[in-house]
């Protein structure tokens, strides 16, 4: 995304279409989603490892999260879990060993602190992820072919399906 006045909800209702700099990301946007509840918000995760928590009714970025791996997907929760932007990434390299864990990355909306970081892949990255209505539960689909459902309480794997595809 990119700085100026920004696109509120009358001017796109209105049709108007915003073009400009807005201040965001150093590279490619890999994933984006808006908030099922707070219009306003959206967040990106570009190719620059950095996740990006925006006000779109304003064009302006609230927060800017540098990471040590690309995001490769980004959902808001939901019910229990509304205040978590859940964030599915690659399990970060020890030395110059590259580990093989994908994991998912809980950041608290309002602070911007990492709440908790749930390993959820044994071949590979988490490549997609979705928050349950009721927001006790995650889904993650994986580099193994795996669908997997968590508790988004503590962590723990409550159902896990081997699709016979080779990414989910």
């Amino acid at each position: 995304a990119a700085g100026g006045e920004g696109v509120g909800a009358a001017a796109l209702e209105a049709g108007v279409i915003y073009s400009g700099d807005i201040p965001g990301h150093g590279d490619n946007v890999l994933c984006l989603c808006t908030h099922h509840t707070r219009s306003e918000l959206a967040s990106s995760g570009g190719k620059d490892s950095v996740v990006m928590l925006w006000d779109i009714e304003r064009g302006q970025p609230l927060r800017r999260t540098p990471l040590d791996q690309n995001p490769l997907d980004l959902t808001f929760g939901r019910g229990t879990s509304e205040g978590i932007l859940f964030v599915a990434l690659d399990r970060e390299p020890i030395g110059d060993v590259e580990q093989a864990d994908g994991m998912v990355m809980c950041m608290n909306v309002e602070t911007g602190q990492q709440v908790q970081h749930i390993p959820c892949s044994k071949s590979g990255h988490v490549s997609c992820l979705h928050c349950s209505a009721a927001g006790d539960t995650f889904l993650i689909g994986a580099a193994d072919g795996s669908v997997r459902q968590y508790s988004t309480r503590d962590g723990h794997l409550i159902f896990s399906y081997a699709s016979g595809m080779a990414d989910v």
